[in-house]
Formats: structure tokens, sequence, C-alpha cells
């Protein structure tokens, strides 16, 4: 395969939203859908409200939302902030959240976004996900 395609191929990949089996729920990785481009940049700043990804995904309650990973030079050092419906939410520094739905809370409609934070060599990046969009 040419090294064109193969690169082509890769970054795709990479940037493809993944879903698995995982317990009583599905695993989607919040793809790296943007480098420090297609959101507001406030969402860059660790307490602005982030409302909007690169486009949208509709999810259900169980769902566990992980931060893609791939895509990142060797050696970067990640930070995850989870947006739920513009804010910070508490537990939101990890690179999984999971949807929570009834009996526990009425998530009809909730907004999920996740912003990784990528430093390398005292410079950082911003990759942010899809939007994640709770529907029963």
């Amino acid at each position: 395969m040419p090294a064109l395609k193969r690169s082509i191929f890769r970054k795709a990949a990479a940037a493809a939203v993944l879903s698995v089996a995982l317990g009583a729920g599905t695993l989607a990785a919040a793809a790296p859908a943007s480098a420090n481009g297609g959101t507001p940049a406030s969402c860059a700043q660790t307490t602005a409200p982030c409302t909007a990804g690169v486009s949208t995904v509709y999810v259900t309650p169980g769902t566990i939302l992980g931060a893609n990973k791939y895509g990142w030079p060797k050696g970067t050092k990640l930070e995850y902030r989870w947006f739920l419906n513009g804010k910070i939410f508490a537990g939101g520094w990890n690179a999984t959240t999971k949807v929570w739905g009834p009996p526990v809370v009425d998530s009809q409609g909730d907004k999920f976004v996740v912003r990784v934070k990528g430093t390398l060599a005292g410079k950082a990046s911003y990759r942010f996900s899809r939007t994640y969009v709770v529907r029963y």
C-alpha cells in the first residue's frame, strides 16, 4: 500500500468513534475530532463552559464515554476535562465517564463534550470530541 494511503488510513482510524461492549453499557471513544479548532476557543480554558463539539452522536444511559488517546505524538502528557451541558462536573477529570440515566437522574438531552489537553516539550494543544447527546 502506498505511504500516502497508509497515512490517510491511520488518520481516519485515529479519528473514528469506537463502540465496544463493556458490561451493562457500551464504550464510545471520544475521537480527537479537532485540534485547536472546530469548537469555541473558550473550551480551551479550564473553567470556561464548553457546549459544542465538532459533530453530534447520540448515546443511551449506561454508555461509558472514553477520550481517544490515539494520534498524539509519543511522550505527550494528556489531561482530560469532561463537560456536561457546558459545565465542568465532579469526577470529569478521568479518561472515561459514564452516562447516567433513570432512575438516578433524568438525563434526556444532556450533552457531554471532552477536551483533551496534550503537553509535549512545554507546549500545549487541545482536541475536542464530538457532542454526545443522551437519548432514550
